[in-house]
């Protein structure tokens, strides 16, 4: 888990995995590529070919120890979900633990997230933030 930033593997390099900064698992990034209805990514892959001159569907894991292209893998799996991303905390939780992570750290994903700074003052239907 990411931890707002505060995780040693999100900012120690020596740690920071091929899954890079989102720490995104392979078997995600691998989804990212071969989603079950291409032609509805279609769009998306040529717009990272046209900008970034990647081609996405051959990229390597490995490229994802780029930032950029980690939060581009997170915000394309997201893309090939079922359902889209909830607003609220807790239903963020379970979308994350089932679609994610694929982890039982749903509480605390729900405490980092109200433990998130300034999240008070945040409206909940803002409370995700990915690229």
């Amino acid at each position: 888990m990411n931890v707002n930033g505060g995780s040693p593997m999100t900012v120690d390099p020596q740690k920071l995995g091929a899954g890079g900064l989102w720490q995104v698992p392979e078997k995600m990034f691998n989804a990212t590529k071969r989603a079950a209805d291409r032609r509805a990514m279609q769009n998306y892959y040529q717009q990272i070919q046209r900008q970034f001159c990647v081609d996405w569907t051959q990229m390597p894991y490995g490229c994802l120890r780029n930032p950029l292209y980690s939060a581009m893998a997170t915000q394309m799996y997201l893309l090939v979900q079922p359902r889209p991303v909830p607003s609220g905390c807790a239903q963020q939780a379970t979308m994350w633990s089932n679609f994610v992570q694929q982890s039982n750290m749903r509480q605390a994903f729900v405490q980092n997230c109200y433990s998130a700074p300034n999240y008070n003052q945040l409206n909940q239907q803002l409370q995700y933030f990915l690229v």
